[in-house]
């Protein structure tokens, strides 16, 4: 699940950094602030990366970390100083165990580098609501040939409740240390892996949907986690905007004060289930 927070926070920099290159007088963007930040309810991650946007006139791809800064989250009153993360990383962490992010709750963001007051807030999103899916337990028959693997392989359906027609992601993890693919590549030739590709994750774009159908190819057997995050405009907007044509010069979604970037939250649920040899 780590792996795919930093995946979307890299895309993220790239993103914002692209399209504020057209905008920006060169000269000008050296010391603006890119500020991504990120709450989970789940209490997997509070994050806080911070790095200078990239001049247009420089040849640099990787935007210079800023790892001097005072970074402070507060909800209700209450302070939470985060950390600076070993290296030269730009990435500022919450190190205790009592900063709780509550579904409803607004959260406070201040971060002070070099003499400027740099804010924004988020308010948590509500957790998704009967989260389930359609089947526990799933059977294959691993004696097919692969391709009619392929044909009769289940779909399982994680539904949940969304009346009011909010926007969602979904994440599927196998869990098992040492998985086996349901699917031998060197036996299919020609196979492209579906959603899973070999890997053991994969996390789907927001959706205002109620359901969503899990794509099994290039997946393993075991058990797997479906999780459904509940997500505020700001992180669809992201998405939005990466559909926008480059040559467009529109300003990148941000709400920052006195820098660029995301401070964003997530709530979510979680149901399991299981793929399993006939």
């Amino acid at each position: 699940m780590k792996v795919i927070k930093y995946l979307f926070l890299a895309g993220l920099i790239t993103l914002v950094l692209s399209k504020c290159d057209h905008l920006t007088d060169p000269t000008e963007v050296q010391e603006i602030p890119v500020v991504e930040g990120y709450l989970y309810s789940d209490g997997t991650s509070e994050l806080i990366q911070l790095s200078l946007m990239i001049p247009l006139s420089s040849t640099d791809t990787i935007p210079e970390p800023i790892n001097n800064a005072e970074v402070v989250v507060s909800y209700e009153g209450q302070p939470y100083l985060f950390a600076l993360a070993p290296g030269d990383s730009g990435l500022y962490r919450y190190s205790g165990n009592d900063l709780v992010i509550n579904p409803g709750g607004t959260y406070e963001l201040e971060v002070n580098y070099n003499n400027n007051q740099i804010t924004s807030k988020t308010s948590v999103p509500p957790q998704p609501n009967r989260v389930q899916v359609s089947d526990d337990i799933l059977y294959i028959d691993s004696d097919q040939p692969p391709f009619e693997i392929i044909r009769n392989l289940p779909e399982p359906q994680v539904t949940w409740n969304n009346p009011e027609e909010n926007y969602h992601f979904i994440v599927v993890e196998n869990l098992e240390e040492n998985p086996i693919p349901i699917i031998n590549a060197e036996n299919a030739p020609g196979f492209n892996g579906g959603l899973f590709a070999g890997n053991l994750s994969f996390r789907t774009t927001p959706t205002n949907s109620d359901f969503y159908t899990i794509d099994l190819r290039g997946g393993f057997y075991g058990r797997h986690k479906v999780t459904v995050y509940s997500v505020n405009k700001d992180y669809v907007s992201l998405y939005e905007e990466r559909e926008q044509d480059s040559r467009q010069l529109n300003e990148p979604p941000t709400n920052i004060t006195n820098g660029l970037g995301i401070f964003t939250s997530f709530s979510s649920d979680s149901t399991f289930f299981w793929i399993l040899e006939n």
